[in-house]
């Protein structure tokens, strides 16, 4: 193993890093101006316009302002919504609604300002039925979320048996379809597609494109008893130019989903995004995270590094903690310790007090930890309950609180809130082991019909109510959430993700069952591009029992880490060697340094994945002003990459300065100058960079840029 030495020491090299002054481009806020009944939602990159008229809502355009077209421009059906609601079609555009209060607010989130909404509330008084339709809008270039909720006004119960959640008219056109069949892996056709259930780009040939993202489920819990959910049954279906005139149609899956909405209730249905682009795929999957940096409300986006127990549970002590891994995780830069099952006892324990072989002590214990610079976390889950008995050797699928029960949910939230916070400085959350499995027995709250779907409704919205009430609070959900321990179909989606949210899925994905190696941490983290937020994906290292996991301490696995938001590390920290501590310390001082974190919590720009995603990759964050870009490019094989990843967002008007950070190829651990190249070079040609061969085969590169 090659061991960095100065590379990563940013003071002493500052000045082969000065920045070059420039003005920083700030974004351009999103508005939403008012026409009468016209409202037009306008940012960067698009331009939408929704209509009241004569009893009917539409959306009569939606503009793609950077390739200048329209994307709604086909023979098919247009709609906002229909629904079937016992027995009665109800459409947006059938002319027997009333525009009823209209409300367009601020975005705001964690102190920061992200865009613009507006409210629509439409009432059907001969139905007794309220539609609100929420459109937000996101400063810069991120897309356009829709979705709505739906009120009851009548005093019996009513069913929404079936729905069209959003029909748009795109053109046939000569086209290519990018989308994810299964769990996470890509693939395209030049056809159509029916009964999709996951993210799609729409790619024109002229480079226009859109992508289409449903916030849907991965599986759905659909037979009491089963102990598993049902992945070919998700609550949401899309055909995307399917064939015949069929532009774009989302709809609800009836065998998944049929709503029953209580006397006078309002519930939230389901969401969208929209995300005009240009380009190929690797540029429409960058603009989708983009858009989820801002709808997800990703305030602090630096990737993390951190560590759990799991495992290696004999840390899970007071007094090895204190000798041993606080002092370690201090020593190398780790941001987080997240304790796991069993420290309250049973793994779906719903007590809030650790279990006596852990500590006597833990507000010390975590006053400790935070006086090191180590946050805490806890692994908590939401379904356990103390009057429902878990059966033997059961994992919680299927036991425990019903989270359909909006009383239960608060309930958990108020142990969270005022014992496991303010006693135990969490941080962290996990949510695991099947918690959304089917109730079939009819409630004050939920219908069998429906209470899979109110359980995630209710989950989701607990998790983004805490994210914003506690902006350094993060909640993670795992790819067991869904579908329990032991199922081969396990991931996450959309759906299940709260702001500022994790999910993790560790090459359970595409029937790879088993525990991840770099490349397959790395391979994952760019399947997250464009399906999930970035931020939200989980590197894992050493959940195998192999300790330390081999490859674990090379530049491979680090710069790799680099490509999602957080990477946990399950190690027994008494076995790193002094050389490894301090290849650590030095990686995570050079992340945490002002000039390469404020790069890092950009948005990174996928530039090369390789054949079948299995590499070289590369990918680069770029600063506002584009004046200050990080390449980041690392390979897997016997035998060196050479390849020219082109870095599509600089400016092709500056000179840009490249100085290599990690250099393996002529064995350099210092930085490297690289030469001078104009940004239009660097998009359309390309930076050559050749990489070592074996677990060296990798690099970074810094540019600083300044116009002539």
């Amino acid at each position: 193993m090659q061991v960095l030495t100065g590379i990563w020491v940013t003071a002493p090299l500052a000045w082969m890093f000065a920045c070059c002054i420039g003005f920083l481009a700030a974004e351009e806020p999103a508005t939403i101006k008012a026409n009468g009944k016209a409202w037009t939602l306008e940012n960067d990159i698009l331009k939408a316009v929704v209509l009241f008229q004569d009893g009917s809502i539409d959306l009569t355009s939606l503009f793609n302002k950077t390739s200048g077209k329209e994307c709604l421009t086909g023979p098919g059906n247009r709609l906002l919504f229909r629904h079937g609601i016992d027995g009665l079609e109800m459409k947006a555009t059938d002319g027997k609604w009333v525009l009823g209060s209209v409300v367009v607010h601020d975005i705001k989130s964690s102190g920061r300002h992200w865009g613009k909404s507006v409210s629509v509330d439409l009432d059907r008084p001969a139905d007794k039925i309220t539609v609100t339709l929420v459109f937000e809008v996101y400063d810069g270039r991120s897309g356009l979320r829709y979705g709505s909720f739906i009120k009851n006004d009548d005093s019996r119960e009513r069913v929404i048996s079936s729905s069209d959640i959003l029909s748009l008219n795109v053109p046939a056109g000569k086209h290519t379809l990018d989308y994810v069949p299964w769990q996470t892996k890509w693939a395209s056709t030049t056809k159509g597609l029916e009964k999709a259930k996951r993210n799609c780009l729409l790619r024109y040939a002229d480079g226009d494109g859109l992508a289409i993202l449903p916030e849907n489920n991965w599986c759905t819990s659909l037979a009491p008893g089963a102990g598993k959910g049902d992945p070919n049954n998700p609550f949401l279906f899309m055909n995307v130019l399917a064939g015949g005139d069929e532009g774009v149609r989302i709809f609800t899956n009836p065998t998944a989903v049929q709503l029953t909405l209580f006397p006078h209730e309002r519930s939230e249905y389901f969401w969208v995004n929209l995300q005009p682009f240009t380009g190929d795929a690797l540029d429409g999957r960058a603009a989708v995270a983009e858009h989820f940096r801002k709808s997800f409300k990703y305030h602090d986006p630096l990737p993390q590094m951190e560590f759990q127990e799991y495992c290696v549970e004999y840390f899970q002590n007071d007094d090895m903690a204190r000798k041993h891994l606080l002092p370690a995780l201090a020593e190398t830069g780790m941001d987080r310790w997240q304790v796991t099952w069993t420290w309250n006892g049973h793994f779906s324990s719903d007590a809030v007090e650790p279990k006596p072989s852990f500590t006597s002590n833990l507000p010390a214990l975590a006053d400790y930890a935070n006086s090191l610079g180590i946050k805490m976390g806890y692994y908590f889950t939401m379904h356990s309950s103390p009057t429902v008995p878990h059966r033997v050797n059961s994992y919680g699928w299927g036991d425990g609180g019903d989270l359909a029960d909006p009383a239960f949910v608060a309930y958990k939230r108020d142990r969270v809130e005022n014992v496991l916070i303010p006693k135990f400085h969490c941080t962290w959350q996990m949510i695991d082991l099947g918690e959304l499995w089917l109730n079939d027995t009819p409630t004050a709250y939920s219908h069998p019909s429906d209470n899979v779907y109110r359980k995630f409704v209710n989950l989701r919205n607990y998790m983004t109510d805490m994210a914003r009430k506690y902006p350094d609070h993060q909640m993670l959900t795992t790819c067991e959430t869904e579908n329990p321990i032991g199922a081969t179909d396990q991931c996450v989606s959309l759906m299940l993700i709260g702001e500022n949210g994790q999910a993790g899925a560790y090459k359970r994905t595409d029937g790879a069952r088993g525990f991840a190696d770099v490349q397959a941490n790395l391979r994952d983290s760019m399947n997250y591009i464009g399906l999930m937020p970035l931020e939200a994906a989980v590197q894992v290292h050493g959940e195998d029992r192999g300790d330390p996991q081999p490859d674990m301490f090379t530049t491979q696995a680090v710069y790799a880490s680099l490509l999602c938001g957080c990477s946990t590390y399950y190690s027994d920290v008494r076995r790193w060697t002094p050389e490894q501590r301090t290849f650590f310390r030095r990686f995570n001082d050079w992340r945490k340094s002002p000039r390469i974190s404020a790069l890092l919590r950009e948005v990174a720009h996928p530039l090369a994945i390789g054949e079948d995603n299995t590499g070289p990759y590369a990918w680069s964050y770029t600063n506002p002003a584009k004046n200050e870009a990080l390449l980041v490019c690392v390979g897997f094989g016997m035998i060196p990459a050479d390849f020219s990843p082109r870095l599509r967002t600089l400016d092709d008007s500056m000179i840009y300065q490249v100085n290599e950070v990690a250099s393996f190829s002529d064995g350099n651990d210092t930085p490297v100058y690289r030469g001078a190249f104009t940004g239009a070079q660097l998009k359309t040609q390309g930076l050559p960079v050749k990489l070592g061969a074996g677990k060296s085969c990798a690099s970074a590169f810094l540019l600083s840029g300044k116009r002539e």
